[in-house]
């Protein structure tokens, strides 16, 4: 009965939601590794020093003396210099002892070894770790499928649930079965559009919209932001009786010239982006996400707790020493 001219514009559905924001964590150097795997660092550090103390004890090759006028054998390896050896070996900064019996190098050989590779595995995740900004979890439609935690809904009555309703697909007919198994605790289906966008804006929901829609919301909030590409694509055209083959050829080279000419693009510049929005379209905001590279406090303010932990640590050491110290001193003199 009727015809249709050449498209004017093309659309489909898509998915709007609100941005996740990127949880910070102040001790996020901590995270390329888990807990178990720093607890068995600290473990390996103790046994190697403690394998590292008893083979300087043991080979005769560790016992020697510092000088040749003083025929007294020391042993450098103590207990605190085994551990300053292998804790410096950790740290990439290395000490001023060196091994000399076969034994003991053989100990510093494998944890080099085993700090290199361990070092250099922390490194490359700590790296993807502090500047590696983590957008939407869910980055897909079909993300969104396979998943439970964000639920998801559309207007009830309409296009798009019909849409839903009678789709064979399988990632389409998923998505339907759970949105009529939230809908039991109105978690889903909204009567309006207004109702969706207020959902979606509350975060922890994704709303299914015309692209065009999505692009209109988007532009003036600038919180939202469409998950995955358009999907169920569709076009605007002008319809005509059948037949009216000259009133459709000079209507879809009328549509083919405005194109050429970007009077639609225009349009749609004018009406999607700009109409009513007092300052510039989300889209021509810069965001605070351009500086990807740059790490804030938030990421790296951990490092700066440890450090003056660390200092703190090693103050109330010196205090004690200087005590103990004080105190030997004391009983020597019987003061």
């Amino acid at each position: 009965v009727i015809d249709f001219t050449t498209p004017y514009m093309s659309l489909g559905l898509s998915l709007i939601m609100k941005k996740t924001e990127q949880e910070q964590d102040l001790f996020q150097f901590l995270l390329p590794f888990s807990t178990r795997v720093w607890a068995y660092m600290m473990l390996a550090w103790l046994l190697a020093s403690l394998v590292m103390y008893f083979c300087a004890r043991i080979s005769p090759y560790e016992w020697y003396s510092q000088s040749a006028c003083v025929p007294v054998v020391e042993n450098q390896f103590n207990a605190f210099n085994s551990l300053w050896f292998t804790i410096g070996s950790l740290m990439q900064q290395g000490s001023d002892l060196a091994p000399r019996a076969s034994s003991t190098r053989m100990v510093g050989t494998v944890w080099w070894f085993f700090t290199l590779i361990l070092i250099s595995s922390y490194t490359a995740n700590l790296a993807a770790f502090l500047t590696v900004t983590r957008l939407n979890a869910v980055d897909s439609l079909d993300a969104l499928a396979a998943q439970s935690k964000i639920k998801y809904g559309c207007a009830t009555g309409g296009a798009m649930f019909n849409f839903f309703k009678n789709s064979k697909i399988p990632v389409y007919r998923r998505m339907w079965e759970s949105m009529v198994l939230w809908n039991a605790t109105n978690e889903s289906f909204v009567k309006k559009t207004i109702e969706g966008i207020a959902k979606v804006r509350k975060g922890g929901y994704a709303y299914v919209i015309e692209s065009t829609f999505n692009q209109y919301y988007r532009e003036r909030d600038c919180n939202l932001t469409q998950i995955g590409g358009i999907f169920n694509p569709s076009s605007y055209a002008f319809a005509v009786q059948q037949g009216a083959n000259l009133l459709k050829d000079k209507l879809s080279e009328a549509i083919l010239q405005l194109h050429k000419e970007q009077l639609i693009e225009g349009l749609t510049d004018r009406w999607l982006k700009r109409f009513n929005i007092s300052g510039k379209p989300c889209s021509e905001t810069v965001s605070d996400q351009s500086n990807m590279g740059t790490l804030d406090v938030d990421s790296v303010g951990g490092v700066f707790v440890t450090l003056l932990l660390g200092l703190a640590l090693a103050l109330i050491l010196c205090i004690a020493e200087l005590i103990y110290r004080s105190c030997v001193l004391a009983s020597r003199n019987k003061v």
